[in-house]
């Protein structure tokens, strides 16, 4: 290397090309910018922002895909995560029905590239407390309302490039009420419902056609007089048949299971399947009175058609475990009129009552209830809107009956060799008020069957009545 003069060396000066300290610039300037703009981006879609137009747009084409009439407060949208609806109002009539609907806020889950595309494609949907409240004189609507998230997966008919599908529902804290003919027909309070895969036949009607599959929970479950409470389990729909199968409530009379509960909510009126179980079962409480006592079992099987008590058909059996009676009122009458025959406390042996429901009637086939010192024979109807009729016999030794209705020479009468008495027996009046009295027919049959004892007391009496 060369020096000067001075001794330093002589360095040549190094030139740079220009192309490559552009590209070093710009490399510099997008390490900066994308960063930014990613930020910008992500911020632009996850930002809400309000716009009264496309919400207009937005509820006019889930009320007409819904048949509702449909408002909201506020309506906010965002690119990233969806649309949220703030206190949606909406109604319907119908030649039988009318529904009202209050939603708090509703968040649709939708699908970016359609959008950008202007379609309105959901994936999924978000419901909080909603109140639905539907007034019938048709049994048949009770499920009117389960056509709207039907409606909402259905196919537009213009493209199916641009159909509104719901492939997710849930639904927290929501309230269902059927009013029929001004009752309550069915309240389902406090809900959680959730549905995933939510499948749509196109060849099918909106219920028909929908499947899928998830769970529902409720607080309470209100059918005419009847209240389950904490009900969970398993819901699927399976080409629009409701299946229940699995769920789990209680009621005051104990623990109960469906094991098969299939409904047809198309059919008009419904139409259902059911199998239930109850264990435990509280006889004091299905007896109508108070205190735990052993449990028993139940089971039902049979189909229906609507909400109302007649439309149920089938046949079940009530096991009664035995151990000590329970107090009851219907056998707290029994004791009353037969007065000296102990019922409640004593000791019984296990019994189970076959029973068959139809046109709302219960009808009891023969059972007895033995107890230590006498037995009871039962059979008869019990009217689920509240009439008794009910035909027992009494069998208890001759020395512990004291009726006061029936003399006491016909209770003579009515005792055979072995010194027990046969006391036949009516319960009339209602589930809420039962009355009892002796049956004065079966009476004057056994007293025409017998006319010389008949004579015979008679006879007795009147010299006893001499002396």
């Amino acid at each position: 290397m060369a020096r000067d003069d001075a001794g330093w060396k002589n360095v040549a000066p190094r030139i740079w090309p220009r192309s490559r300290i552009a590209a070093s610039a710009v490399k510099r300037i997008l390490l900066i910018a994308v960063p930014i703009l990613l930020l910008a981006v992500i911020g632009i879609g996850l930002v809400e922002f309000d716009s009264p137009e496309l919400g207009r747009l937005l509820l006019s084409r889930l009320g007409e895909r819904a048949e509702m009439d449909l408002q909201a407060d506020e309506l906010r949208v965002s690119l990233l995560r969806g649309v949220t609806i703030r206190n949606m109002r909406g109604s319907s009539t119908g030649v039988d029905r009318d529904l009202d609907l209050e939603i708090e806020t509703v968040r649709l889950e939708h699908r970016l590239l359609p959008l950008l595309r202007g379609e309105w494609v959901f994936d999924r949907i978000e419901i909080e407390s909603p109140r639905i409240e539907l007034q019938t004189s048709a049994s048949g609507e009770l499920f009117g309302a389960a056509a709207v998230p039907a409606a909402l997966a259905i196919p537009d008919e213009e493209s199916s490039e641009a159909r509104m599908v719901i492939s997710s529902i849930l639904i927290t804290d929501g309230n269902f009420v059927v009013v029929s003919d001004g009752e309550t027909g069915l309240a389902i309070r406090g809900f959680r419902l959730e549905l995933d895969e939510l499948r749509l036949d196109p060849a099918a009607s909106a219920v028909e056609g929908l499947s899928g599959h998830g769970t529902l929970v409720s607080d309470s479950i209100q059918l005419g007089d009847l209240i389950a409470r904490d009900s969970s389990g398993p819901l699927t729909l399976q080409n629009g048949t409701l299946i229940l199968n699995g769920h789990q409530f209680a009621t005051e009379l104990g623990e109960f299971e469906a094991e098969v509960l299939e409904i047809d909510p198309a059919a008009e009126p419904f139409t259902y399947r059911l199998i239930l179980k109850g264990d435990p079962l509280h006889v004091a409480s299905l007896l109508g009175g108070s205190g735990e006592g052993e449990t028993g079992e139940f089971f039902l099987e049979g189909t229906g058609a609507g909400p109302e008590k007649d439309g149920l058909r089938g046949d079940g059996r009530v096991h009664l475990p035995g151990g000590e009676v329970p107090s009851s009122p219907y056998l707290a009458l029994i004791e009353s009129l037969l007065g000296g025959v102990p019922i409640a406390g004593e000791r019984w042996e296990p019994a189970d009552v076959d029973f068959e429901i139809a046109e709302s009637t219960v009808r009891l086939l023969p059972f007895t209830i033995a107890l230590e010192s006498a037995q009871l024979d039962i059979e008869g109807a019990v009217d689920l809107e509240g009439p008794l009729n009910l035909d027992v016999r009494v069998g208890a030794p001759r020395a512990m009956v004291r009726v006061k209705e029936i003399p006491d020479e016909l209770v003579d009468i009515l005792t055979d060799e072995r010194g027990y008495v046969s006391i036949p027996l009516v319960m009339r009046g209602t589930i809420e008020e039962p009355r009892i009295r002796p049956d004065w027919n079966e009476l004057a049959r056994i007293g025409r069957s017998n006319p010389g004892r008949v004579l015979e007391s008679l006879e007795k009496g009147l010299r006893s009545l001499l002396d």
